[in-house]
């Protein structure tokens, strides 16, 4: 195998960590890199000539940092095609030999379009760059697609947005996540799929599927999936304080506030609670739902004990923002309404992600406090072993911890990030406590 596909293989495996756990880097004193940054061409004396260079090089390292512990570069240009030529051989061939006992979906298969299809053979080059800050590492991955995103690469939505949790989070939140969500791209490319692996008998029924109407809702999947379009918001606050009651729990779980806010899905929310509705005994729908000035909302069982923090899930229907926000509590909902005190301005929030853009289209936040009962809910499961912690389990305790500390060194500190599709590219950038590196070691 070639250096480059190994670095093709590593590169992927990097690229997929900044998606989960992101945040936007400081600007390094070399000004390379960034939101807008410009085509930075090789120089000096060990670069390559001109006319040798990678036509793409220039526009992917614009977006890099040179000159930390990691720095990486990959032209990709007319790789998939040539993978696609590859597999689409072996295809041929085998239906030379098995004739007409080839599955029906191969027998049709063009390889080469499916990838066109997926948006895959539209990225031309990727990058990436790892810079060490103290123990926080800035990282920064980008993909360079010059014709525009299609296909999967159209599933993270359009471009960027104001982040939701600017509005929702409060100043103490330890885990904010969110992710704008084009579900008819999705759509799009499983149609697109179930049509080139299945043939027209396969799409014709496929299309019949999600044509059908859904009688309860006066709507079929196919009139869902073309219209929901979100964005995602996960909101949560730890209270280690408050452990949960779980009989016979080898460790302490803390309790916790929840919120996941869905936007732009009032029309299908409202769809849902009255069909429920209809399926309710009227003399119980006031313990299930209720509504008033500029809300509606479904309410789910209290939890048996009143110490816990998730005393009862509440769905609402926030009609202001068109939101529906699914929350532990009636109270946690409130309070994220209320938005009093953002997390976006805290303190906390600004050291974990300095010069982070206010818009994008993915953001994800972890707390310090996040950090720490992450590694000691690892620490002390792996002490409760059955039989204590013997020789032998300490044996396996020790590694195990040397792989924490090197995969995830910034453990105990707060991590945070971004995505942001450009008109070119997606680019990811983080301040994270573990860098490009060890996604390309442990990938290798």
């Amino acid at each position: 195998m070639t250096t480059k596909k190994y670095l093709l293989a590593g590169a992927a495996c990097a690229a997929l960590v900044p998606v989960f756990l992101t945040a936007c880097k400081k600007e390094p004193a070399s000004g390379h890199g960034g939101i807008d940054a410009k085509p930075v061409a090789a120089s000096g004396e060990n670069a390559v000539p001109a006319s040798a260079q990678s036509a793409h090089f220039a526009a992917v390292n614009g977006h890099l940092d040179l000159g930390g512990m990691l720095y990486a570069y990959m032209d990709v240009d007319g790789d998939v095609e040539k993978i696609a030529g590859m597999v689409q051989g072996f295809l041929d061939t085998a239906k030379k030999e098995a004739g007409d006992d080839m599955p029906p979906h191969l027998k049709n298969l063009d390889v080469a379009k499916v990838l066109e299809e997926l948006g895959l053979s539209g990225i031309e080059a990727m990058g990436g760059s790892s810079a060490k800050d103290g123990a926080i590492y800035h990282n920064k991955a980008y993909v360079h697609i010059p014709n525009g995103r299609k296909g999967l690469l159209k599933i993270l939505g359009g471009g960027a947005e104001p982040f939701a949790s600017k509005s929702l989070a409060p100043a103490d939140t330890d885990l904010a996540w969110e992710m704008t969500l084009d579900v008819q791209a999705g759509y799009e490319v499983v149609s697109t799929m179930v049509r080139q692996v299945g043939g027209p008998d396969a799409d014709q029924e496929f299309q019949r599927a999600v044509g059908e109407m859904i009688p309860q809702l006066g709507l079929s999947m196919n009139d869902i999936l073309t219209k929901l379009n979100t964005r995602v918001t996960v909101i949560g606050r730890l209270h280690p304080d408050k452990p949960l009651e779980i009989p016979d729990a080898p460790v302490s779980f803390p309790s916790f506030d929840l919120l996941v806010a869905l936007d732009d899905t009032g029309w299908l929310f409202d769809k849902i609670v009255a069909s429920v509705k209809k399926e309710v005994p009227e003399d119980q729908q006031a313990q299930m739902f209720a509504s008033g000035d500029g809300f509606e909302k479904v309410m789910g069982p209290p939890m048996p004990s009143p110490d816990m923090v998730i005393a009862q899930p509440v769905i609402y229907h926030d009609f202001a923002s068109k939101r529906v926000l699914i929350g532990s509590s009636q109270a946690f909902i409130d309070e994220c309404l209320a938005n009093t005190a953002n997390l976006l301005d805290s303190d906390a929030y600004k050291k974990a992600a300095a010069g982070l853009p206010t818009e994008g289209n993915a953001l994800s936040y972890m707390s310090e406090r996040f950090t720490k009962e992450y590694r000691r809910l690892f620490t002390e499961m792996m002490k409760s072993m059955p039989g204590g912690m013997g020789a032998q389990e300490a044996m396996i305790m020790g590694p195990l911890m040397g792989v924490v500390d090197t995969v995830m060194p910034g453990l105990g500190q707060g991590q945070a990030g971004v995505v942001v599709n450009l008109p070119e590219g997606i680019l990811s950038v983080s301040n994270a406590g573990t860098s490009f590196k060890e996604a390309v070691l442990m990938g290798g």
